[in-house]
C-alpha cells in the first residue's frame, strides 16, 4: 500500500538526548546554587531520577504528566536534604528547567533535512510524544523544528502514553490515512516500535543496534531518507 504518512517520536530520534541531559544537569546545578545547597547538580539529578524513572516506566500506556512526575520529586527530594521548598520554589525551578533547555537543546543531525524531505515527497509529516505540552512548545522552539511539522499529537491531549494504541491512532486520525498507510519512526522498541506495530504502522526503530521486532532499524536519517524515498516510490 503506498506510503501517505511519516510519523516521528521526539526525545532520541528528532531531538539530540545528550543536549537533553546537558539542560537537566544545567537546571539541577542552577537549583542547587539558588537554595545555596552544597548537594551538587550530579546528586540532585540522580535523587530525582530515582523518583521519576521508575514511576515513568511503570506508566505503559497509562496517562502520566513527566512534569508532575518531576513536581513529586521536587518536595520528596528536597526536604529529604534538609530544604523547606514552598510552591513558589517549585515554580521557579520549572521556569528555569523550561528556560535551560530553551537554551542548550539542539536537534538530532539531519532531523531538519528528513522532515523537509518527508514533506517534498507528498507525505503528511507528524509528531507523536509523551512530552508535556508546555515543555514540547520550548523544546521545538529550541530545535526550530515545528514549521516542518504539519501536526502534532501528546500525551496530554490524548491522556495516554505510548505504546497505548489510543496515541497513534489519533495521529493517524489528524494524517487522514489508514495504519498501513503509515510509518512510523522512533528510538524505543518499547514505547515506539511496539505501539506501532500494534495498529498495523509500519516501524522504523531509529538506533544503531540491530533488532528484529522493528520492520527497520536505521542509524541515522541519511538512511531514513533513503528508506522514505523507497516506499514512497521514489527511490
Amino acid at each position: 500500500m503506498p506510503l501517505r504518512a511519516a510519523l516521528f517520536d521526539f526525545g532520541g530520534t528528532l531531538l539530540d538526548l545528550e543536549s537533553d541531559r546537558r539542560a537537566r544537569l544545567a537546571s539541577y546545578e542552577a537549583l542547587a546554587k539558588k537554595l545555596q545547597m552544597e548537594t551538587k547538580g550530579t546528586e540532585l539529578r540522580d535523587a530525582f531520577d530515582m523518583i521519576v524513572s521508575p514511576a515513568w516506566a511503570r506508566a505503559d500506556g497509562a496517562y502520566v504528566s513527566q512534569r508532575d512526575l518531576l513536581h513529586d520529586a521536587f518536595f520528596e527530594v528536597l526536604p529529604s536534604l534538609g530544604q523547606d521548598v514552598s510552591a513558589k520554589d517549585w515554580i521557579w525551578f520549572w521556569g528555569a528547567y523550561l528556560s535551560l533547555h530553551k537554551q542548550l537543546l539542539i536537534p538530532e543531525p539531519f532531523s531538519a533535512s528528513v522532515l523537509i524531505e518527508a514533506k517534498e515527497l507528498g507525505l503528511h509529516v507528524g509528531l507523536l510524544s509523551d512530552i508535556d505540552d508546555d515543555f514540547l512548545e520550548v523544546a521545538l522552539a529550541a530545535t526550530n523544528l515545528r514549521p516542518y511539522l504539519q501536526a502534532v499529537t501528546t500525551s496530554q491531549e490524548v491522556r495516554r502514553t505510548k505504546p497505548a494504541k489510543e496515541m497513534f491512532l489519533a495521529a493517524l486520525a489528524k494524517a487522514g490515512c489508514s495504519a498501513a498507510e503509515a510509518v512510523y519512526v522512533g528510538d524505543s522498541l518499547d514505547r515506539d516500535v511496539r505501539g506501532a506495530k500494534g495498529v498495523g504502522m509500519r516501524a522504523v526503530h531509529y538506533s544503531e543496534d540491530a533488532c528484529r521486532a522493528a520492520d527497520y532499524c536505521l542509524p541515522s536519517h541519511q538512511d531514513l531518507a533513503a528508506l522514505l524515498r523507497e516506499l514512497g516510490g521514489k527511490a
